[in-house]
């Protein structure tokens, strides 16, 4: 694996702490600068609402320019919003520089995925996006425990401040490497607005809506978890800060078991029955809280937080093989829109979490009846696109095959003929 690309994942891990790092502060950010729990449920969507618009724009950009000239955008960007983040002392300012910082996370998530699916086919793909989502959820994972031990110490403002000195220090190091091999040529200037009206039709077409949709209600799942977290746990169940950061940061573990998982069962299943099987567990676990909502099971809350924790392990396969059987069915695919390509498939995924999280802190209390509701929904959404998508990917599937045999046809009557002509050469030699 390529330095610059191990360097793009560790970032990968920074950015994903730098997201949630404040979690653990949250109450004493209220305190601090006088809002409400209403606030920081939108400070959260309005991370993730940037971080998805901002791919539309770093794909597209690393197309054109190629990826090593798009790193120094995406760096300062991270950096400048996590000082400002630091050194804010107001509501506006705070929520300003959040969408600096967001701005450059989705950019770092965009070139991750892009030079990728540069360097590795499609067989390879799987492993290494698996690594891709690891570092993702390690960065979770480390973001409460990270955040509840710096603030007992710095507060908030120096977990920001951290975050923004190892960002510095990486993109020192890769600014000293050699040029990055894009293996892509750039692409010309004229061309960008075609990829742009391309992305457009694209974005309504299978397979990256439905696949792009589903990924999105199944991270939603946990990000509305996230969302109502705080409140639940440390209001209604009397937690502090060092058991909510536990407990939180114990739900990511999940997902390092669901990439341990999703590499160990490729090597006896395929990528269908891998995916099958996780999305019949997702359901499974909605069909319980379904259960849970309606009164026929009783809602305890630490069977909720296993079944979120069993959700985590199954989720991490279908964001994973759903990225990879996108690029895989999309027939007319072009390796140098990798980049446009992958912003397209985040886009989705962000805007339908961020849309999910405005709805449920704007329309509706944090409690947990409501967090059953819309985890309720999300799986039954999910049900729809995933019978969805199996119907459109057999058709798709179909008409490929439908050539194979056509193809072995015409080898073995080719095959006959070679036959036919060898045996009449043979004989005309015995004569």
């Amino acid at each position: 694996m390529p330095l610059y690309l191990v360097l793009f994942l560790i970032t990968n891990m920074i950015a994903s702490v730098s997201m949630d790092i404040h979690l653990p502060s949250v109450l004493d950010m209220s305190k601090e600068f006088n809002t409400g729990q209403v606030f920081f449920q939108f400070y959260l969507a309005l991370g993730i609402l940037l971080s998805t618009i901002s791919p539309l724009f770093w794909g597209p950009y690393s197309d054109k320019v190629g990826r090593s000239k798009s790193i120094v955008p995406v760096y300062c960007a991270l950096i400048i919003g996590n000082i400002g983040c630091a050194t804010s002392d107001s509501i506006v300012l705070l929520s300003i520089f959040r969408m600096i910082q967001s701005f450059g996370v989705g950019g770092i998530l965009t070139l991750s995925i892009a030079v990728i699916c540069d360097l590795y086919d499609h067989q390879s793909r799987t492993k290494i996006l698996s690594i891709f989502e690891l570092t993702f959820t390690l960065g979770l994972m480390g973001a409460p425990i990270m955040g509840s031990f710096l603030h007992e110490n710095i507060g908030f403002r120096g977990c920001y401040l951290i975050i923004s000195l190892l960002l510095g220090c990486i993109f020192s190091v890769l600014l000293n490497l050699e040029k990055m091999n894009n293996h892509k040529q750039n692409l010309d200037q004229s061309r960008q607005p075609n990829i742009i009206k391309f992305l457009i039709k694209k974005s309504r077409t299978f397979p990256f809506m439905h696949y792009g949709i589903l990924r999105g209600m199944v991270n939603a799942t946990y990000m509305i978890f996230i969302a109502y977290a705080p409140y639940v746990l440390m209001q209604q169940m009397g937690m502090n800060n060092q058991q909510f950061s536990m407990i939180i940061s114990s739900l990511p573990l999940c997902y390092i078991l669901g990439i341990l998982f999703l590499r160990i069962s490729l090597k006896y299943f395929t990528h269908s029955q891998v995916f099958n099987f996780s999305m019949s567990s997702f359901l499974c676990i909605g069909t319980v809280i379904l259960l849970m909502k309606v009164s026929i099971l009783p809602v305890n809350m630490w069977v909720l937080l296993a079944l979120f924790a069993f959700n985590g392990f199954v989720a991490c396969p279908i964001l994973v093989i759903s990225l990879v059987q996108c690029f895989k069915l999309e027939l007319q695919h072009k390796e140098e829109h990798n980049g446009s390509f992958s912003a397209l498939l985040e886009f989705y995924l962000g805007a339908v979490t961020a849309f999910l999280i405005l709805v449920s802190s704007y329309f509706l209390k944090p409690k947990i009846g409501n967090l059953l509701t819309m985890f309720s929904v999300c799986g039954g959404c999910c049900l729809c696109l995933w019978m969805s998508i199996r119907i459109k990917a057999k058709k798709i599937l179909s008409k490929s095959v439908q050539f194979v045999p056509f193809t072995i046809m015409n080898l073995s009557s080719d095959e006959k003929k070679s036959d036919i002509n060898l045996a009449s050469s043979n004989s005309t030699q015995k004569r």
